[in-house]
């Protein structure tokens, strides 16, 4: 019993090891996983013949293969008949995301979050715009993903705290269950999405090019909006309860001279130093306004952005100094977590390239973080909720690959 419990085990992993390769490298050939994977020829010949037969690998010719002989042929994920939904409840807006498993964007749906409304009222109209998104096409909704300014609950099944939205206790799987039924469905923070989405994505980025992939425990994500918040990419083991990919920074003391923040009740909290309410306050002399615009920070940001590439010393001083700040939380979350490679992503991605190379400037200088490597994340202040849609994408599929027999 032990025995084939240990050899099931092993062949979940060695699948969920394959399939993450061809969603890094693909198209890829059935050597180059054998050498990315360390599995034998006959193992991944077995492997990608279960992928191909449950419709989540597809077979492709490969580029410049011969007319002579039999073809080459690489392996991708499938299109056109799984996807994932990804949802983002934040207090500046609530989104849903619809993809097919290959990674392309089939739909999305957003609005600006509306102070006070209720976690049932929300989740409601979530539900209908999944519905009218999937309309009329042939894809089947492997799982759900959803990113919530908040903390989930253990089992990932609920919101059990969102500060900002003013929810407490959502089960967010029984409210989405009449528009989604009997999909999988896991709930984490924003920034541990963010992570995700991140990671994932420089992850590809170095299997196209043929490069070593990272690995997740190197790999830290600042997600910077109201609040900041910084995650680890959880990976595939949902089994692991939501916290365990969330460093939960946002209320961390940094500057005790700093603004009270009405939520810990602390002074120079990195909520209060660095949330975008602060960035406002740091720039009101520019005198702009926030539009009502579901992506209010990114235009406000690319204003100030746009004042300072003017000469705008009010603009130049304003970022010279939340450069400093955002430098100082890096050090400090390097420091308590000890990673490789930080990506910062959301409001601070829209002050332009220079500016966060400023904040990398400013890290190195410190001369306490190592070799970090600090970069803008690519995915801008959509990486929270392209996360949520691949965490969707990863519970569904692992249900599909461990849902077989001996």
């Amino acid at each position: 019993m032990r025995e084939a419990l240990r050899h099931r085990q092993m062949r979940e992993h060695n699948q969920v090891l394959v399939l993450g390769l061809i969603q890094r490298c693909g198209p890829v050939t059935r050597p180059e996983l054998g050498r990315r994977s360390g599995l034998t020829k006959a193992s991944i010949t077995r492997i990608v013949q279960e992928l191909v037969s449950r419709d989540l690998v597809s077979e492709v010719p490969a580029q410049g293969a011969g007319s002579g002989g039999r073809p080459a042929t690489c392996l991708t994920m499938r299109a056109g008949a799984l996807a994932s939904v990804g949802v983002e409840l934040r207090i500046d807006r609530c989104a849903v995301l619809l993809r097919d498993l290959s990674g392309a964007e089939l739909g999305r749906w957003e609005k600006r979050m509306v102070p006070g409304t209720g976690p049932a009222q929300v989740l409601t109209e979530v539900g209908r715009h999944v519905q009218r998104l999937r309309r009329g096409r042939p894809h089947r909704v492997v799982g759900v993903g959803v990113s919530v300014g908040g903390t989930a609950t253990d089992d990932g099944q609920g919101i059990a705290s969102s500060p900002y939205l003013g929810w407490n206790d959502v089960d967010v799987t029984g409210l989405l269950e009449p528009y989604l039924p009997g999909v999988p469905l896991r709930v984490l923070d924003v920034s541990s999405c963010a992570a995700q989405a991140s990671f994932e994505y420089l992850s590809y980025q170095a299997g196209q090019r043929g490069d070593r992939l990272p690995a997740r425990n190197e790999f830290v994500h600042l997600q910077c909006g109201i609040g900041l918040g910084a995650g680890r990419p959880g990976g595939w083991d949902v089994r692991l309860p939501p916290r365990a990919s969330s460093l939960p920074v946002g209320h961390v003391p940094a500057d005790p001279s700093g603004p009270l923040c009405e939520t810990c009740g602390w002074r120079g909290c990195l909520d209060s130093v660095l949330g975008f309410t602060a960035m406002m306050r740091r720039t009101e002399d520019l005198g702009l306004t926030p539009s009502q615009d579901p992506r209010y920070m990114e235009g406000y940001c690319r204003q100030v952005a746009a004042a300072a590439a003017d000469g705008d010393r009010r603009a130049l001083d304003a970022l010279d100094a939340l450069a400093h700040d955002l430098a100082r939380a890096v050090v400090m979350i390097s420091l308590l977590a000890g990673p490789g490679r930080m990506t910062v992503g959301g409001w601070p991605v829209y002050l332009g390239p220079d500016f966060i190379e400023d904040v990398a400037r400013r890290v190195d200088a410190r001369r306490v973080c190592g070799l970090l490597g600090v970069s803008v994340g690519d995915l801008g202040d959509d990486a929270s909720l392209v996360g949520a849609s691949m965490i969707g994408a990863d519970v569904g599929l692992l249900i599909r690959l461990t849902d077989q027999p001996d």
